[in-house]
């Protein structure tokens, strides 16, 4: 066998990895170090490459180091790395499954530790699959789950750098007339003079803003066609010029349908009125007048898309007649308690028929393990218990 050929090198290669003790064996960061070698000589050696083989064994390797301790602080790099390995491998040898595993495990990553350092690179990595892979649309809303979803991560500012080269790849394209026009000289068709304001971005229409109220509780809606990046800040009053007290949410790339109507009175107690317009050419701004408010929390719904800010107020402790309020302070912006004394189907005066229960876990994420207890078993089981007691109590 020549000294220099893929077999020999593949022969190489998997006598290095041989050479290591499995995970469960040893020290996992001393794995984890040892496959991050092998993974820098194969890119040295460029015939090693082509064999399919050799990127199997690493990624199988960096899989056993997050399998070994699933919640260990070597989890999301192992996680990350075996994502990594699967994805190079894809646009290597064009195996959809190796894309799929690399989609997969970044959003595991992304999801089950979302305060990792790494989620939102992992996010990024979605994104980036899908783009070089040619499905934009898809791109596009998992870049936006990036912004939406690590806010302060440090993949933020690429990203929109991504988001404003694939708007304008996705903007709709000019109907070709055949007619020619002089530079800065609209071509009219039909009579019909285009509309200045329109944007050449796809903007996403926000078509619908409503609320549903009770005493101490107010949820508002803004409905949209597709996901878009927003931001939310809280407004002191300015008795001076009869402002109340404000909170609004900036929904970027986003335009208001004319079906909505522009103000909705509310008046429950907490909020006066919910406000909605074109703040610019490419963000509508939905604005909250507040009378009291203790904490509010700001978050999305997906299958449709929709921007929720759920606004809390006093919650009385205690016998109704003393009449004292207790207020529970929530850091501004998501609050992380439930609708206070309500559950949410009462809150949203909803009847509720059906309600699903998803375990987790199965397939090949199995959980964490103990000898033979599973963490898919445990969740499932919990599932099995829950289910007839809801249906008891709630007639669902």
């Amino acid at each position: 066998m020549p000294r220099n050929s893929p077999l020999a090198i593949f022969a190489l290669l998997a006598l290095l990895l041989s050479l290591a003790t499995p995970a469960g064996a040893q020290d996992e960061s001393a794995v984890f170090k040892q496959a991050k070698t092998d993974y820098a000589w194969l890119l040295e050696h460029p015939k090693a490459q082509k064999v399919p083989s050799n990127w199997q064994v690493l990624a199988d390797r960096f899989a056993r180091v997050y399998k070994s301790d699933p919640n260990g602080p070597l989890a999301p790099k192992a996680m990350y790395w075996t994502a990594r390995i699967h994805s190079v491998a894809f646009f290597r040898f064009k195996q959809q499954s190796d894309l799929n595993e690399a989609v997969d495990l970044y959003r595991r990553l992304s999801k089950r530790f979302p305060k990792s350092p790494l989620a939102d690179d992992a996010q990024f990595k979605i994104a980036r699959l899908y783009e070089k892979t040619g499905d934009l649309k898809r791109a596009y809303v998992e870049y936006l789950r990036v912004t939406m979803n690590h806010p302060n991560g440090d993949m933020v500012a690429e990203t929109r750098r991504r988001l404003d080269v694939l708007e304008r790849e996705l903007a709709p394209k000019p109907a070709q007339t055949g007619a020619k026009t002089n530079p800065g000289e609209a071509s009219v068709a039909g009579g019909t003079a285009p509309d200045p304001k329109a944007s050449t971005s796809p903007l996403i229409s926000v078509t619908q803003v409503k609320h549903w109220s009770t005493p101490t509780y107010t949820r508002v809606v803004a409905a949209l066609d597709r996901p878009v990046p927003y931001t939310a800040n809280l407004l002191k009053s300015n008795l001076s010029v009869n402002k109340p007290r404000r909170l609004y949410v900036d929904l970027r790339g986003a335009r208001l349908a004319d079906s909505v109507k522009e103000t909705v009175p509310i008046q429950d107690g907490l909020l006066l009125r919910a406000r909605a317009g074109q703040f610019n050419p490419s963000t509508v701004r939905m604005v909250l007048d507040i009378k009291h408010l203790a904490s509010y929390k700001v978050f999305t719904l997906d299958n449709p898309f929709r921007v929720v800010v759920d606004c809390f107020g006093k919650v009385v402790k205690g016998h109704a007649k003393t009449g004292k309020l207790k207020v529970h302070k929530v850091k501004r912006g998501r609050a992380q308690q439930d609708p206070p004394e309500l559950g949410l189907a009462a809150a949203l005066g909803l009847k509720l028929r059906r309600i699903v229960l998803d375990p987790g876990h199965g397939g090949k994420d199995q959980g964490c393990s103990h000898g033979r207890l599973k963490e898919k078993d445990i969740t499932l089981d919990i599932a099995l218990r829950t289910a007839p007691i809801l249906a008891k109590t709630l007639g669902c």
